[in-house]
């Protein structure tokens, strides 16, 4: 129902622009300076503008150079754009919206606030608009206005999801936690449930009580918001253009698997970035190696060395590249990659992997130390150290950086069990029972955590050795 009441305002959209065409409409604004701005940037504003000055009459062209304007975030020129729409057509609910839209990205929340409403009594049965404006209420924390909101789009649209995790935090704000977890547990036990579902359930369990669970939930989870889906502000999204937003599609194209669409998309954008080659280039060799094609990999790199051997990413990811067949070569490019700029902790972050591979315990640890001095955020570094300072029996250290790392990467099971052997080897057997504990509520049945557990609750003449790892444990990171 939400996304047809959508589909239904881009209709809305299309007839109302096109019963305002012809109605007398000031001289569109004039496109802004765009130097430094990429050339399809230029050529979509360019196209949009002319369009709009030649038919000066014409509500759709006009319409599409705020889209235009405002995807290419040229937002004074998209603010009167939109205005000029909405003098003619002053109930035009989608332009209202995107005008509202603008403000709020533009930090005008008081403005959007009254934009969106007009919206909102323009089109009262679109449920993105109304959603939106739901949302907005719930991050200003005014909770009644969200209730009154979402009560006549309850009735109309009872299974929206993103309806339902509003009335879940609803709930959780009026303390009302038990309807939270009503609503959510479905929705988690359903076959592909969003991380964020997972973290608002675990904090109903949490305002509930249930310790266990929520911690269990909130491990699994992720507070990351889950975006909502927008049909009509695609209709301004589609007419980005510029090297970073196609940057930015490429590599969520990746991240979701369609390598293929990434590298096609990469490859487009040499022909118009070919100042941005070694970056480009590289990006296609990630791509390709996370396919598991190295030797496309390394064609992309060699070429990206021909334009620039002293490129820092070019030779960080030769050292990727090369790190399982070739390790000692794979070292050599991450020196070099440190050569060309001593400052980047993840170069020296890759030169502790690779010397903790060669077992040069010492120099890994140096090198690990000098990652996270210059500011380094990786969990694994931690996790890096603890397995080297457990090697060098410096046990307090160890528990130290592992107890970081169990906190960062809960599901790491390699971290948990090396900070259990650091904490007994320090005489903290109950922190190292607790850290089994916390384990098995995340993964109930895990057989090494149980099987470490009944040795720690043993009498202790019966007990393992203090260092003794389970027999398939690691210390490698």
């Amino acid at each position: 129902m939400g996304r047809i009441s959508s589909i239904m305002s881009i209709l809305f959209l299309a007839s109302t622009l096109l019963a305002g065409c012809g109605r007398s409409l000031p001289s569109p604004p004039d496109p802004p300076e765009m130097d430094g701005a990429g050339p399809d940037v230029v050529a979509v504003v360019e196209s949009a503008y002319k369009a709009s000055a030649m038919a000066p009459g014409d509500i759709n062209a006009r319409s599409r150079l705020a889209r235009v304007y405002h995807a290419n975030t040229f937002s004074d020129e998209a603010r009167t754009a939109y205005e000029q729409v909405i003098a003619v057509i002053p109930a035009h609910a989608p332009t209202l919206y995107w005008l509202a839209m603008l403000e709020q990205q533009s930090g005008n929340q008081d403005r959007a606030d009254i934009l969106i409403q007009q919206a909102v009594d323009a089109a009262p049965d679109d449920l993105t608009m109304g959603l939106r404006q739901a949302s907005w209420a719930m991050d200003a924390g005014d909770h009644q206005q969200v209730e009154s909101l979402l009560e006549p789009l309850r009735a109309s649209n009872p299974n929206n999801m993103n309806l339902r995790i509003l009335d879940a935090r609803l709930a959780m704000a009026f303390d009302r936690p038990r309807v939270a977890v009503d609503i959510l547990t479905p929705m988690v036990k359903s076959g592909s449930p969003h991380p964020y579902w997972m973290h608002l359930l675990g904090q109903a369990h949490r305002q509930l009580g249930n310790e266990r669970e929520a911690y269990r939930l909130r491990v699994l989870g992720d507070p990351v918001p889950q975006q909502m889906q927008d049909p009509l502000i695609w209709e301004v999204m589609k007419e980005r253009r510029g090297f970073n937003p196609g940057f930015k599609r490429a590599t969520t194209l990746q991240m979701q698997g369609n390598g293929p669409e990434a590298i096609k998309l990469y490859q487009d954008m040499l022909a118009i970035y070919p100042d941005r080659s070694p970056m480009l280039l590289n990006a296609i060799s990630r791509a390709h190696f996370a396919m598991g094609n190295p030797e496309q990999a390394r064609d992309a790199l060699d070429r990206a060395f021909e334009f620039e051997p002293e490129n820092y990413e070019t030779n960080m990811n030769y050292s990727v590249l090369l790190a399982k067949d070739q390790p000692a070569e794979a070292l050599d490019w991450a020196r070099k990659a440190l050569a060309i700029n001593p400052a980047m902790p993840a170069a020296h972050a890759r030169e502790a992997k690779l010397l903790f591979a060669k077992d040069q315990i010492e120099e890994s640890l140096a090198a690990a130390d000098e990652a996270l001095r210059l500011g380094s955020v990786d969990p694994s570094l931690h996790l890096l150290r603890g397995a080297a300072l457990v090697q060098l029996n410096r046990f307090q250290e160890a528990s130290e950086a592992l107890t970081i790392v169990v906190g960062a990467l809960p599901l790491n099971d390699r971290a948990r069990l090396l900070l259990v052997v650091s904490l007994v080897n320090v005489g903290k057997r109950d922190a190292a029972i607790v850290a089994l504990e916390q384990g098995l509520i995340i993964k109930p049945g895990h057989q090494a955590f149980l099987a470490r557990l009944r040795k720690l609750l043993e009498p202790p003449a019966a007990s393992a050795p203090e260092g003794t790892l389970e027999p398939g444990s690691e210390t490698a990171p």
